[in-house]
């Protein structure tokens, strides 16, 4: 692992983006080969490999993961948000209540921001509407709610993705038991 660090090292200090990305995936397998899943989530998130995120899956232990929100989440860069959310994506089921929670607020954050994302770029609001879909069990009735106003906000103006879809397939069950529906 020390060649690994200096590799990084290196490539950070010679301002070589792509060579840093490389070093932190390679740095994320050496963690996940030595069983350390909180430092492999963060190297990966950092190289920006969504797949080795998603790959993560498998690899998870069935006992509880604590994943924290960072605080300056919402000013971090939409790429490392994207995969951020992805991370989320994988380990959800394993996020003890209160973390899921937490991090379904963050979700709904990024959901709520509208700003255009460039074409081609990573979307941390679809990785986001992942997320919630993903943490919708843990949720609070109140996170629940405001997740219907946001879908139905966005459907009527012809917004569409396979999160957000996804959402409203997993949410329209519950919707008609709780008489909620689209805001009015």
């Amino acid at each position: 692992m020390l060649e690994k660090a200096q590799y990084l090292r290196q490539a950070t200090v010679s301002a070589a983006w792509l060579e840093e990305h490389e070093a932190h995936e390679i740095l994320g397998r050496g963690h996940l080969d030595n069983g350390e899943l909180a430092a492999a989530v963060s190297h990966f998130i950092t190289a920006g490999v969504d797949k080795a995120l998603e790959s993560l899956s498998g690899r998870l232990p069935e006992e509880p993961f604590s994943l924290q929100v960072p605080e300056d989440l919402p000013d971090q860069p939409r790429w490392r948000r994207h995969g951020t959310f992805i991370a989320v994506q994988v380990a959800a089921d394993l996020l003890p209540d209160g973390d899921a929670r937490t991090w379904a607020d963050a979700a709904l954050t990024e959901i709520g921001d509208e700003h255009p994302v460039p074409f081609g770029t990573r979307d941390p609001r679809q990785a986001a509407f992942g997320a919630f879909a993903r943490l919708a069990d843990a949720s609070s009735a109140a996170q629940a709610q405001s997740f219907l106003e946001v879908t139905f906000r966005m459907l009527d103006s012809r917004v569409t993705s396979r999160e957000v879809v996804y959402g409203c397939d997993l949410i329209r069950g519950f919707a008609p038991a709780s008489g909620w529906g689209p805001p009015r």
